[in-house]
């Protein structure tokens, strides 16, 4: 024990007295965000802010969006939202912002009150990151494009936190929380609706633990051979699914692919239970034992009127777009898919059984597939 403790601050004195580039170097090799953190404790240079961050970084103003359209009062109405200069996230649902929807930019009211010469000064200073941090930095920027698309940077958002959350991203998806008639196997990629005697045939509901806030993910769903009731999709990371018996699908913010093969959701901006559903262009019904993929991109919100859009594979083919975007209508086609957002099933019959795993994204859906999936959305008088 006094021979590890020996080597422990030998090795932390090595650190403290190494100059910065090569102190930079070291934290460089550390490949898990959690390694850094073990890093930062144990060597207080690593946590003090020395490097001007690369690209002239500026800190967000608090009074005006990056396209200078200004900023409207608000009060947020969808769970998770985060302000874009302070990097605070999820916010109360009642609290009162200041945003552009064009820039998909947002102002929490202590910002926006502090905001102005204050603001415009900090704005005006390079961001300075500890080595830590740099290092971090340095991590995303080798990352694939899908992965840094994951993660897009909002206001002073640690670098570290953000390493963090594409490593999560990474690993294997399973289920990590259900409701009570739900049990989960296969290590939680499994979920089954159990069969209790007497028990009502309400949808049960089992969900990832892993949220989705930006860039493109794919999930393949395998259904059990007795599954026959099943609804595939993504809700709000709030949703008490272990306290409730209603369908997910009930959920504010939620979106999922029907087993009859529509879409069924509910706005964000709506209240739980305002459900709708509609056909759209390809769609089919699924059967026990069919391989269900859903393709969420939710990297297509820089321009107003957009949103994220969910295509939807069969087998290892493609069925068509279920949700797409308003090109610039101002109109929503379906539900309006905007992150935080987590994978989830609702599991209405006894013995239904899913299993979830994360597979390489395929392309996006093209310019051509999105606008045949709105007009044919358009032109259908008969939706439900």
């Amino acid at each position: 024990m006094r021979a590890t403790r020996s080597r422990t601050r030998a090795a932390t004195n090595l650190l403290t007295s190494t100059p910065d580039e090569v102190a930079l170097a070291i934290a460089c090799r550390v490949l898990t965000a959690r390694d850094l953190l073990c890093l930062i404790i144990a060597c207080r240079r690593f946590r003090v802010k020395c490097i001007v961050a690369s690209g002239g970084v500026r800190v967000p103003t608090a009074k005006d969006c990056p396209g200078n359209h200004g900023l409207a009062s608000t009060t947020q109405g969808v769970v998770g939202q985060w302000c874009d200069v302070c990097g605070k996230k999820d916010l109360p649902v009642d609290s009162r912002l200041f945003g552009c929807r064009i820039c998909n930019y947002d102002v929490c009211e202590s910002c926006h009150r502090q905001g102005g010469a204050a603001a415009a000064a900090s704005a005006a200073a390079p961001e300075m990151l500890s080595l830590a941090e740099e290092a971090a930095r340095r991590w995303l920027a080798g990352c694939s494009e899908q992965e840094r698309g994951w993660v897009p940077r909002r206001g002073l958002e640690s670098w570290l936190g953000l390493m963090h959350e594409v490593g999560v991203l990474r690993l294997p998806l399973v289920f990590g929380r259900s409701a009570e008639l739900v049990s989960l196997s296969e290590g939680g990629a499994r979920a089954t609706h159990m069969i209790v005697p007497g028990s009502a045939g309400y949808g049960r509901v089992a969900a990832s633990r892993v949220v989705m806030r930006s860039g493109r993910h794919y999930v393949q769903f395998t259904l059990g051979n007795d599954s026959h009731g099943v609804d595939l999709g993504v809700i709000r990371p709030g949703f008490d699914l272990e306290g409730t018996d209603r369908s997910a699908c009930e959920a504010s913010g939620s979106c999922f692919y029907g087993v009859g093969g529509e879409c069924v959701y509910t706005d964000a901006y709506e209240e739980d239970g305002a459900t709708g559903s509609y056909r759209w262009l390809g769609m089919q019904d699924m059967a026990a034992g069919d391989r269900i993929g859903l393709l969420l991109d939710l990297t297509e919100r820089a321009q107003e009127g957009q949103q994220g859009t969910m295509t939807v594979f069969k087998n290892g083919e493609k069925m068509g777009v279920m949700v797409t975007d308003a090109a610039g209508t101002g109109e929503s086609v379906g539900p309006e898919l905007i992150g935080p957002l987590c994978w989830a099933v609702d599991l209405m019959g006894s013995n239904d059984s899913v299993r979830i795993e994360s597979l390489a994204a395929p392309p996006a859906p093209t310019a051509d597939e999105l606008q045949r999936a709105r007009d044919y959305y358009w032109e259908d008088d008969d939706q439900v």
